[in-house]
């Protein structure tokens, strides 16, 4: 299977880092949550993280904060996963001063390949629908 993902540029995201170095958008732990947060409900998905340690004028990579989630690109459900991920590795940085570089992609669809979508009752359903319930609705979600 090919890269079926396009870049996200963070710099046309609502979301403002923390610092801005060399026109690179870093962001610490809380300003990392905030981005993730975005992604979750957009859509987009964290294919990797570069985390680093500010030492007066130079930014040196911090070890236990580097993440390549690219192996796993074409897996069902990528996005959530990724998401899910970077939380995990982001909560073990709380309380440092690192500061991460996101790449962060958005799924492409393949030609043909039909968007996902949650599925209502199957044609035909004929169960009871309780009073001002519409048509499509389920009684769990309310």
């Amino acid at each position: 299977m090919g890269l079926n993902a396009v870049e996200v540029n963070i710099q046309d995201l609502p979301v403002t880092p923390t610092l801005v170095w060399n026109g690179t958008p870093l962001f610490g732990v809380d300003d990392g949550v905030k981005l993730l947060d975005y992604c979750k409900v957009n859509g987009i998905a964290v294919l990797g993280i570069e985390g680093f340690n500010i030492q007066g004028c130079k930014r040196v990579p911090d070890m236990d904060c580097i993440v390549d989630f690219s192996a796993s690109l074409n897996e069902v459900g990528f996005a959530a996963k990724s998401i899910g991920a970077s939380r995990v590795v982001i909560d073990g940085m709380a309380g440092s001063d690192v500061m991460m570089e996101f790449l962060l992609v958005r799924a492409l669809r393949k030609r043909g390949q039909k968007k996902d979508r949650k599925r209502g009752p199957e044609k035909g359903d004929s169960r009871k629908r309780e009073k001002g319930e519409k048509k499509g609705t389920d009684l769990f979600s309310k």
